[in-house]
């Protein structure tokens, strides 16, 4: 299964789980966490690999482009159930690229071994912006393993393959006064660094931008979900439904 323009809004839970070896593609994710609403123990992604029955041989694993994840944000006084933006559990591979990530206590956990031994190869986040984290602000502090050597194994690797950075979006809201705008603004480091990706499935197409949103255009959420029904989102200059590929299947939004 493939995915393209998916949102959930205000879940009280993970923003987006793969599990049981899925190895679809998906581009277009947008997740943004309630402030107030207690989100017990909820990430941005949280990524298995394994089933209940076990872990079978790594075939193919998930790839992943043009995601913006906001989590509680760094003030809130839940902040501790929103522990990680990503939550790599159980033997999980996949290729992530090209996002933001930002509002949540933590960036990144691998919780395995397995999965530890298959970063930047089976494990691969590349091109990311991460920002505005409650537990600090340089690798060391935003990143969970099993042992402190390997949390400075990851916290290394993504020095070397992300950023912290600030990615300018336009407005970051989570009541219903029409600001919610996360597209990212003039001089935004998301309007420059992205990587080519070689997808799989040939579902992602490359962009001139990093993120969910492209800054010269209305954000997709305008004119069809409940994120914008319900009086979140920035005015839509258009009243037309974004495109999304002209195919209706592709939008989903929960709220």
């Amino acid at each position: 299964v493939n995915g393209r323009y998916l949102a959930t809004v205000f879940c009280d839970d993970d923003g987006f789980d793969w599990d049981f070896g899925y190895s679809g593609s998906l581009q277009f994710l947008f997740n943004l966490k309630d402030s107030v609403l207690p989100a017990n123990g909820s990430h941005g992604f949280e990524s298995d690999y394994c089933t209940p029955g076990g872990c079978p041989g790594p075939d193919k694993w998930p790839t992943v482009s043009n995601v913006t994840f906001l989590g509680m944000g760094k003030n809130s006084a839940d902040i501790s159930d929103n522990p990680y933006s990503i939550a790599l559990r159980t033997g999980t591979g996949g290729y992530i690229y090209n996002s933001i990530f930002a509002d949540s206590r933590r960036a990144v956990q691998v919780v395995t071994a397995t999965t530890l031994g298959y970063l930047g190869t089976q494990m691969v986040l590349d091109s990311n912006l991460f920002w505005d984290y409650s537990n600090g602000t340089t690798w060391d502090k935003l990143v969970g393993a099993p042992t402190a050597p390997d949390t400075a194994t990851v916290a290394a690797y993504m020095t070397a393959h992300n950023s912290i950075a600030n990615p300018l979006l336009n407005g970051i809201s989570r009541h219903t006064n029409g600001t919610l705008d996360p597209r990212p603004g003039v001089g935004s480091p998301a309007l420059s660094g992205f990587k080519a990706v070689s997808d799989p499935n040939g579902v992602i197409k490359n962009v001139n931008f990093r993120g969910a949103f492209d800054p010269n255009a209305d954000p997709w959420l305008c004119n069809w979900s409940a994120t914008d029904f319900n009086g979140f989102l920035v005015n839509c200059q258009s009243s037309q439904i974004c495109d999304c590929e002209t195919d209706q299947k592709d939008r989903v939004d929960t709220l």
